[in-house]
C-alpha cells in the first residue's frame, strides 16, 4: 500500500517545489522603437523623394511646413530632434511643477539634481513619491499625471491657434503629439505611460494601494520601525495582486512587519513576492533570494534550503 502523501506546501516556491518565476523583461521599448523607426524611415522617404505634393497643396506658401521642407536634411532632422526634446521638457517641467503644488516630494537623499530626476521617474512610475499631506492624494496624483501631457496639448494648441507665422508650428505640433501619445493607456511593466496610470486609477483598490504604498514610504522616512506600520495601510497594499512591481513591493512590506511583529505566517507575503518577482528587476530578485534563505535557516531550521537559495 502506498504511503500517505504530504500535504501540498502552502508556500511551494518559498520551500522550493516550484521554480522561482523567470524575469519579465519589459518589451515596450521595442514598440516605441519600431515607432520612432517608423517615423524615422517616412522621414527619410519623404525627404529622397523631395517635397510631397500635399505640402504645396494644404499649406500656403511660408508657412512651417513647406519652410521645413526647404532646409538641408541635416537641418530637417536636427529641427525634429529640438522639437522632440523641448516638448519632453514641457512635459517634465509642468509635472514637477504640479508635483511641487501637490505637496509631493523626494526622498531627502542624493544630490538635488537626482531628488528632481527621482520626482519625475517616480511620478510617470506611480511610486516612490512622499506626501506632504493625505487629503484627496489620489485625486492629486492625478493631477500631477495628467499636467506634464495637458501642458504638452494646451501650449502646442495655443502656439498653433494665436501665433502663426512665427516660426514655432513646428515646435507647437511635436508638443501636441507628445501629448496626445502620453495620454494613451500603453502597457507597460516598467515605465507605464501617464494614460495607463490614469486609466488604473478608476479602479477604487487599485487606487487604494498606490495611495498605501506612498503613505507607508512616508512613514518609513519618518522613522516608524516596520512592526509599528499602519496595520490599514498594509491591508490596503495588499489587496490588488497582479503582475506588477507594484505586488511585490507591497508584499514585501506586509512581509517585513509581519516579521518583526512576530505575526503568525509571514511566509505568505513572501511567497506572493516571490510569485510576482518577475516584474520586479534583478536587485529586487536577489534581495527577495536572500530574504528566502533567512526565513528558511532561521523560522524552519531548514539549511539546505537556504543553501539552495544562495546557491
Amino acid at each position: 500500500m502506498e504511503g500517505t502523501r504530504a500535504a501540498a506546501s502552502a508556500t511551494p516556491i518559498l520551500d522550493r517545489e516550484e521554480p522561482l518565476p523567470p524575469e519579465l523583461r519589459d518589451r515596450s521599448w521595442i514598440v516605441g522603437l519600431l515607432v520612432a523607426g517608423g517615423i524615422g524611415g517616412l522621414g527619410g522617404l519623404i525627404l529622397a523623394l523631395d517635397r510631397p505634393a500635399f505640402v504645396d497643396e494644404w499649406f500656403p506658401p511660408g508657412s512651417w511646413l513647406p519652410e521645413l521642407f526647404e532646409r538641408s536634411p541635416l537641418s530637417f532632422g536636427l529641427t525634429l530632434v529640438a522639437a522632440l526634446g523641448l516638448a519632453f521638457l514641457l512635459q517634465w517641467g509642468a509635472t514637477l511643477l504640479a508635483a511641487r503644488c501637490a505637496g509631493l516630494r523626494t526622498l531627502a537623499t542624493g544630490t538635488r539634481i537626482q531628488r528632481l530626476a527621482s520626482l519625475v521617474g517616480s511620478v510617470s512610475g506611480g511610486w516612490g513619491m512622499l506626501p506632504r499631506r493625505t487629503d484627496r492624494l489620489v485625486l492629486r496624483i492625478g493631477l500631477v499625471l495628467l499636467a506634464g501631457p495637458a501642458a504638452n496639448l494646451v501650449l502646442g494648441g495655443i502656439v498653433l491657434l494665436l501665433l502663426k507665422g512665427q516660426g514655432l508650428e513646428h515646435y507647437a505640433w511635436m508638443s501636441v503629439i507628445i501629448g496626445f501619445v502620453t495620454l494613451l493607456p500603453l502597457p507597460s511593466r516598467g515605465r507605464p505611460s501617464a494614460g495607463l496610470l490614469l486609466w488604473k486609477l478608476r479602479d477604487r483598490a487599485w487606487a487604494g494601494r498606490m495611495r498605501a504604498l506612498l503613505l507607508l514610504a512616508r512613514e518609513s522616512e519618518e522613522g516608524v520601525l516596520p512592526e509599528d506600520w499602519s496595520p490599514r495601510l498594509l491591508e490596503e497594499a495588499v489587496a490588488v495582486t497582479d503582475e506588477s512591481p507594484h505586488t511585490v513591493v507591497a508584499h514585501a512590506l506586509a512581509y517585513s512587519s509581519a516579521f518583526y511583529r512576530g505575526a503568525p505566517d509571514p511566509a505568505r507575503f513572501l511567497e506572493t513576492c516571490l510569485r510576482f518577482s518577475g516584474t520586479a528587476g534583478p536587485a529586487w530578485r536577489e534581495t527577495l533570494m536572500s530574504n528566502a534563505a533567512v526565513w528558511q535557516a532561521r523560522q524552519r531550521g531548514r539549511a539546505d534550503l537556504a543553501e539552495r537559495w544562495l546557491a
